[in-house]
């Protein structure tokens, strides 16, 4: 006021503290203002006192939420549908391993890669009906790697800049990781008993039956599902005690067949085992010595055949 009488002039200040004799304080903005007679004479002046105590009270409260949101571990960003990103916090940095001078202004579905479990419009059409949406998404990285989040879509506003929305991400790649090795073991576990079972039935059937050629059939098939295999054959041993005759097999191509349908000592992998007496695995046909060079090469690969064990 002082410098308004003076001066002859408004003044504009910032925010002054006062404080009443209560000893409670108030912030106030004032606006002290000159006035002046019709022939523009300083006749005095006044002053408005705007309380903005409350307006503070909640511009404090929202530092204290922006700062518990930027201490989050969830990553917690805002954007703009059809816009970009308008806030990227700390766990999102953590996360998906973009700083915010990176994300702000992209488009979180193209950043992120973001795979929803139902198409967008129909969560879009959920958002404006109720203002939030919940599920799972997949994510991709800044480095290249997938990314499970438990996540929540709250609609801010809805006007003619587009929905503004809330989005909050937990990660959840671990649970989802375990569940899919407990649903892969789960799957072991039940294969593993129909091939324990088949192999209790093949010996019942064993003692109680002279079926030697259904017998070896049994046999191939519990042999392809434990091991795993696409296909598989049995061969016995002739007379000669140099020849193996292909007796029962299962997912062979008849050009194979005629081919193998016979081998002797050395030949192959099934011929080495007859020479050795060992076990033989080849994990790539196309770099072994037993089949470079050789027809049975061909054959094997022609066949689908990629890799191979013989077991004596």
């Amino acid at each position: 006021m002082a410098i308004a009488l003076k001066e002859n002039r408004a003044v504009r200040c910032s925010e002054v503290l006062a404080e009443r004799p209560d000893g409670t304080r108030v912030t106030f903005i004032p606006h002290p203002a000159p006035l002046q007679d019709g022939s523009g004479r300083l006749i005095g002046a006044t002053n408005m006192l705007v309380d903005i105590s409350e307006r503070k009270q909640a511009e404090r409260a929202l530092r204290r939420q922006a700062g518990l949101i930027e201490l989050s571990f969830d990553a917690i960003l805002a954007w703009r549908e059809p816009g970009g990103i308008e806030f990227w916090n700390k766990g999102a940095s953590i996360l998906y391993g973009y700083e915010p001078q990176e994300a702000l202004g992209k488009v979180t579905r193209d950043l992120l890669q973001t795979r929803h479990p139902r198409p967008w419009a129909e969560i879009e059409a959920e958002l404006r009906e109720h203002g939030f949406w919940e599920g799972e998404l997949r994510h991709t990285s800044k480095k290249g790697e997938e990314v499970f989040v438990a996540s929540r879509y709250q609609l801010v506003s809805d006007d003619g800049d587009g929905m503004l929305i809330l989005e909050t991400n937990r990660d959840i790649t671990g649970r989802k990781r375990a569940q899919a090795e407990l649903s892969k073991a789960q799957e072991q576990l039940e294969s593993d008993l129909r091939n324990m079972t088949l192999l209790h039935e093949v010996s019942m059937r064993f003692v109680q039956q002279d079926d030697l050629n259904g017998l070896l059939e049994q046999i191939l098939d519990a042999a392809i599902g434990i091991t795993g295999a696409d296909k598989g054959n049995i061969q016995l041993l002739e007379e000669d005690g140099s020849t193996l005759r292909l007796t029962a097999q299962r997912g062979l191509p008849k050009r194979f067949l005629d081919f193998f349908s016979r081998v002797h000592k050395g030949q192959a992998a099934c011929g080495t085992v007859l020479e050795t007496g060992e076990r033989v695995t080849v994990e790539n046909v196309a770099t072994s010595p037993l089949f470079i060079g050789l027809p049975a090469l061909e054959i094997m690969l022609s066949a689908g055949c990629l890799a191979v064990q013989s077991t004596p």
